[in-house]
């Protein structure tokens, strides 16, 4: 999963950075980037964006508006990935429901995300 680079929220379980090293995804935790916890969304959307990782959130809303901000003020985007209610917080689940996204979007040409680009991952 080369180039495939993740910045969890803190709704997503911690686990998902092991798991997701396993099979070769490079996950940064909220837990780990902050060094304290909670942080508001536009903090955690923009430590991403300047490390270029793709944020990784259940937080629909928030993070929706926290992207529109982005974009209004020029802020770092490296994209933003929501996960659906529909995919459990199970970190095997999710960790593979992200390598599959990661190789499908590969596989339509359709990688790394845009700046600013929201997409949605349900299963």
């Amino acid at each position: 999963m080369k180039g495939a680079r993740f910045y969890i929220d803190e709704d997503v379980p911690h686990s998902c950075y092991e798991v997701g090293w396993g099979v070769g995804l490079d996950i940064r935790p909220a837990k780990d980037a902050q060094p304290s916890l909670p942080q508001d969304d536009p903090v955690h959307l923009r430590a991403a964006g300047q490390d270029q990782r793709i944020m990784v959130t259940y937080n629909r809303d928030d993070f929706l508006a926290a992207t529109h901000d982005a974009f209004a003020s020029s802020s770092p985007h490296a994209g933003l990935l929501i996960l659906t209610h529909r995919l459990p917080r199970d970190p095997a689940r999710i960790v593979r429901a992200l390598a599959g996204w990661v190789e499908k979007r590969k596989g339509k040409g359709a990688w790394p995300m845009q700046d600013y680009e929201v997409d949605f991952l349900s299963h």
